[in-house]
C-alpha cells in the first residue's frame, strides 16, 4: 500500500508477484491495494483483470474491494462494460454486502 500512495505502482508489482514466487498468497487488502493502483493511473482494464484473478484464488472480496472495483467500473468504463457492473454486483449478493 505505501508504493500505491507513493504513485509507485512499478514496485507495488514487483513486490505483488514476488509473493506468489515466495509462496505468499496475497490476501483481499493487497489485492484492493493494487486494484486501486491501477485505478489511479487509468489501467481499468488490468484493475478488473486482478479482480478477476482475486476471485479466482478464491480471495474474498471486502467491502472496500467491492467499492474500488465499482469506482473502476463508474469512473472509467461506465458506457462500455455493463457486464461487468452486474457480475460485480452479483459478486456482492453472493458475499451478502449490500
Amino acid at each position: 500500500d505505501a508504493c500505491i500512495r507513493n504513485s509507485d505502482l512499478t514496485s507495488a508489482q514487483e513486490l505483488f508477484q514476488s509473493m506468489a514466487k515466495d509462496g505468499v498468497r496475497p490476501n483481499a487488502v493487497v489485492y484492493t491495494s493494487m486494484i486501486r493502483g491501477y485505478a489511479h493511473i487509468k489501467q481499468p482494464l488490468k484493475a478488473l483483470a486482478l479482480y478477476a484473478e482475486m476471485r479466482q484464488d478464491r480471495i474474498e472480496p471486502t467491502a472496500v474491494t467491492f467499492n474500488s472495483v465499482l469506482d473502476v467500473i463508474a469512473r472509467q468504463l461506465a458506457d462500455t462494460d455493463s457486464d461487468k457492473l452486474q457480475e460485480v454486483i452479483d459478486d456482492m449478493r453472493a458475499a451478502d454486502i449490500t
